[in-house]
């Protein structure tokens, strides 16, 4: 099969193509600054510090692969991309893991995806505490139960008493909140009902709220108290 000279030229400008690409790939960018976009929680100097890329430093496309190769194993991030600028400027582009509850037993807060964030060792205020579970790899083991947490994390939260507390697994296999001196039980799986009950018993008994040590929820229709 014979070849016409547009086919050679289109040939031959694929193989130009690639030959630029490939000298692309291969040449080193000196890299004279470093732009970080995305950062919530963390700073973009912590970001760059991550990176580790000291300006200066002769960058090819493969070095840039293997800084955001190393960045992506960092517990902090969700998502990156390092790419290079033909002007010199490294592109760190991130997508954060945002603490979602603090865990006493890992001394730091957990990501809704269940990854330690040893990055956030201080429990801030409004973070609730979950405790009772295993990591493996810096991950949560139990996902399920993780998951289900994460849920009355978000129900005690609307509730607005204020003080955010602590929750574990009893041996019932039911859920235990520790929180303004109380400490108050819900059955598992959730039952967005006996949250409805709480709310309500707030409202309509400041005074026997406020006495009230142990509660329990885990009845229909009902709520049994102790001091």
């Amino acid at each position: 099969m014979r070849t016409g000279w547009r086919g050679r030229a289109w040939l031959g400008a694929g193989v130009a193509l690639a030959g630029l690409m490939l000298g692309v790939w291969l040449t080193p960018v000196t890299v004279r600054q470093v732009s970080v976009t995305g950062t919530e929680k963390l700073a973009r100097t912590e970001v760059a510090r991550l990176a580790g890329v000291a300006l200066g430093t002769r960058m090819t496309y493969g070095q840039a692969c293997r800084v955001e190769a190393a960045l992506g194993r960092h517990p902090a991030f969700s998502r990156v991309s390092v790419t290079r600028g033909l002007t010199g400027t490294l592109h760190v582009r991130v997508t954060e893991r945002v603490p979602a509850v603090w865990c006493p037993r890992t001394g730091c807060a957990l990501a809704v995806d269940g990854i330690a964030l040893p990055h956030f060792n201080r429990r801030e205020a409004g973070w609730v505490g979950v405790d009772g579970f295993e990591t493996a790899k810096g991950v949560v083991t139990d996902r399920a139960a993780f998951a289900e947490a994460l849920e009355l994390a978000g129900l005690i939260a609307a509730l607005g008493i204020g003080d955010a507390g602590l929750i574990r697994r009893t041996p019932a296999e039911g859920w235990e909140w520790s929180a303004a001196g109380k400490r108050i039980r819900f059955s598992s799986p959730l039952v967005p009902a006996e949250f409805g009950r709480l709310g309500r018993f707030r409202e309509a008994y400041p005074a026997a709220w406020a006495g009230a040590g142990r509660l329990d929820l885990r009845f229909r229709d009902r709520l049994v108290m102790k001091p």
